[in-house]
C-alpha cells in the first residue's frame, strides 16, 4: 500500500515551529507542532443517503500507530483543531478515509474549539450560494441530526443552517494580520452546540 508523507502547513512562526529538545538519553531531537482539523467522512460506497451516518475523524483520517495517547473528546465537532507537539515523522495512507501514523512520540496535545455560525433565509431555502464570498465551501453534505445522519444541501429545504469553520484559519488570520477565506468544515440543520 502506497504511503504519502503528510505535509503540515506552517501557519506562522508564533504558532508553529521546530524546536530542539532533549530526550531521556540526553540527545537532541526535533520537536514539531502540527495542527489537524476535525472533519466528517461520508459513506461513498452508495448513492442512497437514507440512514447514512457521517463519522467525525481528524483530517478525514483514523489516528493509528504513534497516536494512541490521543483521546478525541466526545464533544468535538467539525472545525475543531487538534494541536500536537511531537517528534518523528507523520505519514498518511492514500486511502479514504485515510490513516495517520506517527513514527515518533506525542509529547503533548490539546484541542481548540471552533466558532459556530448561523445563516437564515428570509425567502427560499439555503443553498451553496447563500454563503458570504469570504467563506470557502468545499463539501455540501449537511448533518441532519445528532445521530449524524446527512444529506446534500442542494435539494434540501432548510431556511436555517449552522456552520463551523476551521479553527486553524482563524489562528492564521490573527497571527499573520492578513485576511483569509475561512473554510467551512461542517454544515448542520440544527445548532451543533447541542453536541458540545
Amino acid at each position: 500500500m502506497k504511503k504519502n508523507i503528510l505535509t503540515l502547513s506552517i501557519l506562522s512562526a508564533s504558532l508553529l515551529g521546530i524546536t530542539a529538545c532533549s530526550n531521556n538519553s540526553g540527545t537532541s531531537v526535533e520537536e514539531h507542532i502540527g495542527l489537524f482539523t476535525a472533519d466528517y467522512v461520508y459513506d461513498v460506497s452508495s448513492n442512497i443517503l437514507a440512514n447514512c451516518r457521517a463519522k467525525l475523524l481528524i483530517e478525514q483520517s483514523y489516528l493509528r500507530e504513534g497516536f494512541s495517547v490521543i483521546e478525541v473528546p466526545k464533544n468535538t465537532i467539525a472545525g475543531d483543531c487538534l494541536i500536537v507537539h511531537y517528534t518523528g515523522t507523520i505519514t498518511m495512507l492514500a486511502i479514504y478515509p485515510s490513516i495517520l501514523e506517527l513514527n515518533g512520540e506525542v509529547l503533548s496535545y490539546s484541542f481548540e474549539q471552533t466558532e459556530i455560525h448561523h445563516i437564515h433565509a428570509d425567502e427560499g431555502y439555503i443553498t451553496a450560494d447563500s454563503f458570504d464570498a469570504s467563506y470557502t465551501l468545499d463539501d455540501t453534505h449537511i448533518i441532519k441530526n445528532d445521530s449524524l445522519e446527512y444529506e446534500f444541501l442542494e435539494g434540501s429545504k432548510y431556511t436555517d443552517v449552522w456552520y463551523t469553520t476551521q479553527w486553524s484559519d482563524a489562528a492564521y488570520a490573527i497571527s499573520s494580520g492578513k485576511p483569509i477565506n475561512r473554510h467551512i468544515s461542517g454544515l448542520y440543520a440544527f445548532d451543533p452546540s447541542a453536541l458540545r
